[in-house]
C-alpha cells in the first residue's frame, strides 16, 4: 500500500508531497503556490494512493498510473463520510466531479478537463434546492448563469462569454420583482437601471 503525506513549506510557498510504501520513502514531489512542479524524484507506483489526517483516518484515495493521479479519486470527511468523488487524466482533474455534504446529500456537480472547470456546473442549499446553474469553459464562466436562493426563488441571471458579463444581467428582489438590470458590452458596464419591490424603475445611470 502506498500512502503519501503532504506539506506546506516557507508560509505556503511550496508543497511538498512525500509517498511512502511499507514505512519507506519511495518518493518525493515539490510544487510551487501555484501547483507546478519544481522537483521530483523516485518513482510511484501504479495503483491506489492513500493519504491520511492527522488523527489516523483516511482523508483521500487516488488512483495513479505511470507518476501520476490518473483514474478515480475519492475525498473524506474525517468523520467518515465521503466528501468528493472525482477523476483524474495524466495528473489533472478531468470528467465529473460531486461533492456532498455530510449526510450524503449533493453539494455541487461539475465537469473538468485538463484541471479546470469545463461545462456543466450546479451547487445545491442544504435542503436539496439548486443554489447556482452555470456553464464553464476552460475554467471561465461561459454561457448562461443563475442562481437562487434556498426557496428556489430567482436571485440573478444572465450570460458570460469567456468570464465576462455580456448583455443583460438581472437582480430580482425575493418577491420576485425585478431589482435591477445591468448592461453590459464586451464586457463592460454601460447601463444600470433599478426597480423598487412593486417594478417600478427608481434610478437609470448610463456609463460612458
Amino acid at each position: 500500500m502506498v500512502t503519501r503525506i503532504v506539506s506546506f513549506k516557507e508560509k505556503g510557498r511550496f508543497e511538498q508531497i512525500r509517498y511512502y510504501c511499507d514505512d519507506q520513502e519511495i518518493a518525493t514531489e515539490l510544487y510551487d503556490k501555484n501547483g507546478i512542479l519544481l522537483h521530483g524524484t523516485g518513482t510511484i507506483p501504479n495503483g491506489i494512493v492513500r493519504e491520511y489526517y492527522r488523527i489516523g483516518v483516511i482523508k483521500k484515495e487516488i488512483m495513479f498510473k505511470d507518476g501520476r493521479a490518473h483514474g478515480r479519486g475519492i475525498d473524506y470527511y474525517p468523520s467518515g463520510e465521503i466528501f468528493e468523488k472525482s477523476t483524474f487524466m495524466q495528473g489533472h482533474l478531468h470528467g465529473p466531479s460531486r461533492m456532498y455534504r455530510r449526510d450524503g446529500t449533493p453539494w455541487v456537480e461539475a465537469n473538468y478537463k485538463d484541471g479546470k472547470l469545463n461545462g456543466a456546473f450546479t451547487s445545491y442549499h442544504d435542503n436539496g434546492n439548486i443554489e447556482t446553474r452555470a456553464e464553464y469553459s476552460d475554467g471561465r464562466l461561459n454561457g448562461s448563469y443563475k442562481k437562487c436562493d434556498i426557496y428556489g426563488n430567482l436571485l440573478e441571471e444572465g450570460t458570460f462569454n469567456q468570464g465576462e458579463r455580456r448583455g443583460d444581467y438581472r437582480y430580482y428582489h425575493t418577491t420576485g420583482q425585478l431589482a435591477r438590470i445591468e448592461r453590459y458590452s464586451r464586457g463592460k458596464l454601460i447601463c444600470l437601471e433599478e426597480f423598487d419591490e412593486e417594478g417600478r424603475a427608481t434610478i437609470v445611470t448610463e456609463y460612458r
